[in-house]
Formats: C-alpha cells, structure tokens, sequence
C-alpha cells in the first residue's frame, strides 16, 4: 500500500463537483517498476486531460528525481543526498492506474455504462472505468463539412448488454456506448433532447456546428431500423475490428431514442457518447 503525503485538505470542483482532497505526491522510496498494474496496449491516450484531472485531486505527476551530489573528502565520502521533482513524467500507464484509483476514492466511478435514464451526474457517477468489446470506425477528412481541424475522427462503438434487455410497457434498457476520439466541446454532461440521439450528435459534429440539431427527419434514431453499423456506414464511417478495450470515460450525453433489432418495446433503447480519459486492447 502506497503512502499519502498528506498536506492541507482542500476543495476542487470538477465537472460541478465538489471533492475534498488532500494534496500528496509519488512518495520516493516507491519505485516506479514496483506497482502491479496490468499491462495495456493504448489505443488512445488524452494525457492533457488525464493530468489535468490528477492535479486537481492533488496528485503531482511528475517522478521524483535523487540529486546525488557525492565527493570525497580524504577517505571519506562528502556531499549531499536528496531528491527534486523531475520534468519527467510517471508512465502514463501509472497515471491512468492512479486517476481510476483517485475518483473510485471519491465515488464518482462506475464499472458499469448505465443502461437506462434518467442518468444525471447530480445523482450517479459520471465517470466510467469499463471493460467491454467495441468496434472503431474511422471517418475521413473526405466526410466533414466543416473543418474539424483533424484529419480523421474515429469512433468506438460498443453494442448493448441484451441481458439488460425487459419486455415491460415504457422500459428501454440497454444501452450503445459510443466513444469519441475528438471532445467536440467542454464535455459538461446535458439532459437529452427528444429526437436528437448520441449517434445523431456525432453526425451534427461532422456536419454543422449545432451538436444538438434536431432539424428535418429524425434520422440515426429509434424510427431508423437499420443497425448501428449501417448507420455509421451511412455516415461515411469505415468499420474495424471488434476489439476487447479498458477504458475510462465522462459521459457527454445519454438517451433512449436508438434501435435494436433485438430489443423488445420496437426495438427502442439507449445511447450514450463518452468523451474517454483512455482506450487500450487487451493484452
């Protein structure tokens, strides 16, 4: 177990939350090399944000440097030991272990997408720390209509869990994880909006600068019967593999205006888009 270097207890806000953290750094004599963390193949790596977030809780990841400043004096050793911080970042695989480790503390983490609304962040985690298998589409510069300032957006989309699946008047459950490599925005959770699902706003992403243009036919939703990846193929998206992933992300935006063909109720379930901290394979 690694020891805080507990200072003063402070108060951060982050994504209108209010958590009292205590500022503490990588204690020395912990070797990097030492943690048992399971190894990742990244797919994806924000490490602005990843740093962004564990400064606010108080971490500091930067690695601790030994400045070793030894002589001799006769027959005897003269000088000074003793350690600095390093513009050296700890590995990123470290910082996602310590971020997860950080906001399960807080209990603002879920293993779990939620599957049904109402999800608000007042209420439920708005971080997800989840295991799942998703398929990475790629969009080319070629489908944009406007200038995205990239030269290439990819998506990951995960399938609902069926299990979640209930034949009851009024229950949707189940529910499409998309992730997004580009944050389109300040990624403030927002309520839905009818007819305007999370597949929706990726299309309005790439093709004006209203996110939640709901204008025209209620297109890449519930009343489209065709299966998410057609959609996307629609939308210019070229499909990868289905891989296994780890990955931690904030939700953007959930609804229950998607389809499956599998889902009872006319197939209606739900959507969300995350904006990830990370995705990695399994290895």
């Amino acid at each position: 177990m690694r020891k805080k270097n507990a200072n003063k207890l402070e108060t951060v806000e982050i994504q209108g939350l209010k958590l009292n953290v205590r500022q503490f750094s990588w204690p020395e004599h912990v070797a990097l090399t030492d943690c048992s963390i399971g190894m990742r193949n990244f797919r994806y790596v924000n490490e602005d944000k990843i740093d962004s977030y564990l400064n606010q809780l108080g971490f500091d990841s930067r690695a601790k440097k030994s400045d070793r400043k030894l002589g001799l004096s006769g027959f005897t050793p003269s000088g000074s030991l003793g350690s600095s911080q390093s513009d050296k970042k700890i590995p990123i695989e470290h910082r996602v272990s310590k971020l997860v480790e950080l906001l399960r503390d807080h209990e603002v983490i879920t293993g779990q997408r939620p599957h049904y609304l109402p999800h608000h962040p007042t209420t439920e985690p708005p971080f997800v720390h989840e295991h799942c298998e998703a398929i990475p589409f790629i969009f080319p510069k070629s489908v944009f209509e406007h200038d995205l300032g990239i030269s290439a957006l990819k998506l990951w989309v995960s399938e609902p869990n069926k299990e979640f699946f209930v034949d009851e008047p009024f229950r949707w459950d189940g529910a499409y994880l998309l992730l997004t490599e580009v944050h389109f925005d300040n990624g403030v959770h927002r309520h839905m909006l009818s007819g305007c699902s999370a597949l929706r706003l990726v299309f309005n992403a790439l093709t004006n600068d209203n996110l939640l243009d709901r204008s025209g036919e209620e297109i890449f939703g519930r009343w489209d019967y065709r299966t998410i990846t057609e959609k996307i193929m629609k939308m210019g998206g070229i499909p990868g593999s289905k891989l296994p992933i780890e990955t931690l992300y904030a939700i953007r935006y959930m609804t229950d205006e998607q389809f499956h063909p599998d889902a009872p109720q006319d197939g209606r379930v739900h959507d969300i888009l995350g904006y990830p901290f990370f995705i990695s394979a399994s290895v």
